[in-house]
């Protein structure tokens, strides 16, 4: 086989798969299937901003406890790792 004949074989079977994989799914016309593409790839940065944005207004609810209770607001029990005492037995 000629290396034009490969080359043709090689672009055919690329383009097949392209459209192939490009196929839409039953009940969708491609240009929906290709409109909800295009609306993900321009939304998809506001998304990321959105999702900092959140995580940066949650930040005071998870740190902010102890400061506040330094700041004279009320009193949190902050005691990791201490073990209860047990009452004396009589025995």
């Amino acid at each position: 086989m000629k290396v034009t004949g490969k080359l043709i074989t090689s672009a055919l079977f690329v383009i097949v798969l392209t459209l192939h994989g490009c196929a839409p799914p039953p009940g969708q016309s491609g240009m929906e299937t290709f409109g909800r593409g295009v609306a993900g790839l321009v939304l998809s940065p506001l998304m990321i901003i959105v999702g900092l944005a959140q995580g940066l207004a949650f930040l005071p609810y998870t740190v902010g406890a102890v400061p506040y209770a330094w700041a004279g607001g009320a009193k949190i029990n902050v005691t990791v790792g201490a073990r209860r005492r047990r009452a004396p037995t009589h025995g």
